[in-house]
């Protein structure tokens, strides 16, 4: 995998150029494909205190089953996690790009106070029914598909509307 002077070499820098390459091709198309992870991350951080490991949020947010399961989730890649563990690490990385997320220390997560009212600003929509199961798109964007938006089963959307009626209405400062 190495040469001699400790670069990438052979197809295996080929293959990573080639993803890295792909992903951020069209960051925003990305960012827009796990907002639903996105959101359930912000939420779990939320209700572990603002912050915390990343096993323990993937922890909260599969013990209490926060998401509607995938085919392949469960299936392992190469840094021994799963499929929904890899794709919930690359959320956060889109949601530190955002600013929704920081991460005070090597492997802690943490809401930020954008992510925090980004969150809010979902539990509002979701209480008030602008938001429901399978509807979530239509929130967020109408140019993509509906594929990408069917993640958020009954009991978040429960919880989130309880969310709703414990933070404060926004005012307007103007």
């Amino acid at each position: 995998m190495f040469d001699r002077a400790g670069c990438i070499s052979g197809w295996r820098f080929q293959w990573l150029w080639v993803s890295l390459f792909v992903r951020r091709l069209n960051a925003n198309a990305i960012v827009m494909i796990n907002l639903e992870e996105q959101i359930i991350i912000l939420y779990a951080l939320h209700r572990c205190g603002g912050k915390g490991r990343k096993a323990r949020i993937i922890h909260y947010i599969t013990e209490n089953k926060l998401l509607k399961p995938r085919e392949g989730d469960t299936d392992m890649r190469q840094k021994r996690e799963t499929k929904l563990e890899n794709d919930l690490a690359w959320a956060r990385e889109d949601l530190k790009e955002r600013g929704w997320l920081s991460m005070p220390q090597h492997g802690f997560w943490q809401i930020t106070e954008s992510g925090r009212h980004e969150l809010f600003q979902v539990a509002r929509a979701v209480s008030k029914n602008v938001l429901s199961e399978g509807n979530f798109r239509r929130y967020y964007t109408s140019s993509l598909s509906e594929e990408y938006f069917h993640r958020f089963n009954e009991k978040l959307i429960h919880e989130l509307r309880e969310l709703a009626r414990t933070v404060p209405e926004p005012t307007d400062a103007a």
